[in-house]
């Protein structure tokens, strides 16, 4: 782990439009609310917050053009940093003075971009309560020359770990990130280690929508999350992309919300039943390889990003019995992808919260103006009975905020290890969880 010592640190903004005559000390309680009311009275009366670099009363009022500042001592969150860089399997903690320039392992590098390999707990920018312990810092740390050299082409979320591709030249950034925001010969995939037997907890609701009654059986009856077109609404507006749009009449209708289960070619198989995909794990080259010969238009393509899957057994086969209930087709040897179209929002802003789900107890306003069409295929690699977990493969067709993770839980699988959608902290753990619930008394 990387932990950088507690520093004093300034943050600064400029008086916002509906903050003009209000009271310094309204602001911020109400608009940033990181301390109690009574921290930022104490903080405006000692001088750590300013307005314009003067010492103000808690009723000054703010004006167009005023400066706020509010110098804390700032505690940045210890991140993860290179595991491969350990001296052995019981060293967990760094030595700064000795591993400075080790921190990131650098997996490509070439004329126009650098691709790191990103460990989970670290974030991409500086953002909240982190600052030196972001990626960019650490990179650009440890290479002087890549200071303001460094663009971004796609994200990872701070829990996340994976390939991070930088470009060096906002040439470079432009022309990679459209080629991953249109999906054009790029594909974005990630590994996971959910809760159970996978897809064997999805809701009984779900199950009764696996195809849409007004399309051939073998079509998937979404595209992008949203009610594939009919061939006379598609010959009105041919370039619609068969698919709605997010700011149509009727969004909550047009929005999908089920799944179905397709073979590696991207054909619909109607009698395959959740055992099926369970029972057809198979090795992540042989999913990359199908997902290389793909060429159904219902399965768009997306950016390249394999997080680690440690700790988990390697068989690339399950073989369970069937579920309750189930009817269990005829066995099969190829793959069988199950792709969820489900809804997502992001509850509160200000939080980041996100929830998916059919939100049919939504005020219509709030639904157009909140909620985004969301889909995601999965495939199995491989089930962990002492665990209890099953990796899988998990391919986003859309892009919403933390979409495979709500949608894992929406499904009943969990990400293990996620502390905001369902998973368990310390999956798999023993001796860790009781670490944690001991510092939790």
């Amino acid at each position: 782990i990387r932990i950088v010592k507690p520093y004093p640190y300034t943050f600064a903004t400029f008086a916002k439009e509906r903050w003009i005559g209000r009271t310094v000390l309204d602001v911020y309680h109400d608009e940033f609310g990181s301390y109690p009311k009574s921290y930022y009275k104490a903080a405006i009366n000692e001088g750590r917050i300013l307005v314009s670099g003067k010492h103000v009363t808690c009723d000054f009022l703010i004006k167009g053009g005023h400066e706020l500042t509010h110098t804390v001592h700032r505690h940045e969150p210890a991140v993860a940093v290179c595991d491969l860089l350990l001296d052995n399997e019981d060293d967990t903690t760094i030595v700064m003075e000795d591993r400075e320039k080790q921190l990131i392992r650098i997996v490509h590098e070439s004329d126009s971009v650098i691709v790191v390999d990103k460990p989970s707990t670290l974030p991409i920018h500086p953002c909240g309560g982190y600052n030196y312990n972001s990626l960019i810092h650490i990179l650009t740390s440890e290479r002087p020359d890549l200071k303001e050299k460094v663009f971004t082409v796609h994200r990872l979320d701070r829990l996340t770990s994976g390939l991070t591709i930088f470009a060096k030249s906002t040439e470079v950034a432009k022309s990679m990130g459209k080629c991953i925001m249109d999906r054009d010969h790029c594909q974005k995939v990630y590994l996971a280690r959910v809760k159970g037997k996978f897809p064997l907890h999805v809701p009984p609701e779900l199950r009764t929508k696996s195809c849409s009654p007004d399309q051939p059986n073998n079509v998937p009856p979404f595209v992008h999350g949203e009610k594939r077109m009919n061939s006379a609404t598609s010959t009105m507006n041919n370039d619609s992309k068969q698919h709605a749009s997010s700011e149509g009449e009727n969004s909550r209708s047009n929005f999908g919300l089920g799944f179905w289960v397709t073979d590696a070619s991207g054909t619909v198989h109607e009698n395959a039943t959740l055992t099926s995909v369970f029972e057809s794990g198979s090795s992540i080259e042989t999913l990359l390889s199908d997902l290389e010969k793909e060429t159904t238009n219902n399965q768009p393509d997306t950016s390249s990003s394999l997080p680690g899957d440690d700790g988990i057994s390697s068989t690339p086969t399950c073989k369970e019995t069937d579920s309750p209930n189930e009817e269990k087709e005829e066995a099969s040897s190829g793959v069988y992808w199950f792709h969820l179209a489900c809804p997502t929002r992001i509850a509160v802003k200000k939080t980041g919260i996100c929830e998916a789900g059919s939100f049919s107890n939504l005020d219509p306003s709030l639904y157009r103006k909140t909620v985004k069409p969301a889909q995601t295929s999965f495939a199995v690699v491989g089930y962990d009975a002492k665990t209890d977990s099953t990796v899988v493969l998990c391919k986003p067709v859309t892009g919403r905020t933390h979409q495979i993770r709500l949608h894992l839980e929406y499904m009943g699988h969990p990400i293990a290890n996620d502390p905001n959608y369902s998973g368990e902290i310390w999956f798999g753990d023993e001796k860790g969880e009781r670490l944690y619930k001991e510092c939790r008394i």
